[in-house]
């Protein structure tokens, strides 16, 4: 079992009250959901709900598919590398990860991609900006307007929950556990990716202060959703840790 698992199941019974403690939102991107559903619309990906969606409607045309082999002809994933640290001990960073943030943290594609420049290619992240911009009305269309009444259902009882189980508690134990620093204005933001169907299994990551959660829309019991989260918020704090 990793270091972070036994640390989570440590706190479920071991919570030390602290007067400082950080704020936990909870969100939907736009943006950021229309960049997921493009990933996987990717030719380089397995059949998914998404494509199934995506075939069935209007939109599967030969100028939509252009848009995706676009896409997958992007290098948007560069690397790089922590060089304070010995070999191995520290996960690098990533431009993919950057690049989200900045979506999250924009206003609009444009402010976005003044953001980013520099971060990739020039080339490569105009038409990044440029697919993003193409595929935006057919991710509202298809994804987002049949699921905005359980996915406002879900964004409430996932902030309900959170406020609850008093997560701000157990991240503070985790900044000592991890001999790790935060500031505590900077926020933890949990990004919700709505999945359509009846799929039960879901997955998250994380970046920066940012975690990304691909939730089945059809999930009302956010227990597990819970843990998943705690989980991708200690891997912020481990790899920020000072050692």
């Amino acid at each position: 079992m990793c270091k972070i698992s036994i640390f989570i199941l440590v706190l479920i019974f071991t919570i030390n009250a602290n007067c400082q403690t950080p704020a936990f939102k909870v969100k939907f991107s736009e943006k950021l959901a229309t960049l997921e559903f493009i990933e996987r619309l990717s030719t380089n990906v397995p059949d998914n709900v998404f494509k199934s969606i995506f075939l069935k409607s209007k939109y599967n045309t030969e100028k939509f598919k252009k848009n995706i082999d676009k896409f997958d002809q992007l290098a948007l994933d560069y690397t790089y590398e922590y060089k304070d640290y010995l070999y191995a001990q520290k996960i690098g960073g990533n431009t993919t990860s950057l690049l989200k943030r900045n979506l999250i943290n924009s206003n609009s594609i444009e402010e976005f991609k003044q953001l980013s420049i520099g971060i990739i290619p020039n080339d490569n992240l105009y038409i990044l900006c440029s697919v993003l911009t193409f595929f935006t009305p057919v991710y509202r269309e298809l994804i987002y307007e049949p699921n905005k009444q359980q996915l406002e259902q879900q964004l409430t009882g996932i902030r309900e929950l959170f406020t609850k189980k008093n997560i701000a508690e157990y991240f503070t134990n985790g900044i000592t556990f991890y001999n790790s620093a935060w500031d505590y204005t900077v926020p933890l933001e949990i990004f919700v990716f709505p999945v359509p169907g009846v799929r039960k299994k879901f997955s998250a990551t994380a970046f920066f202060n940012k975690a990304i959660v691909s939730l089945p829309i059809s999930l009302t019991d956010f227990n597990k959703l819970l843990i998943v989260s705690l989980h991708e918020i200690f891997h912020i704090l481990f790899l920020m840790s000072s050692h």
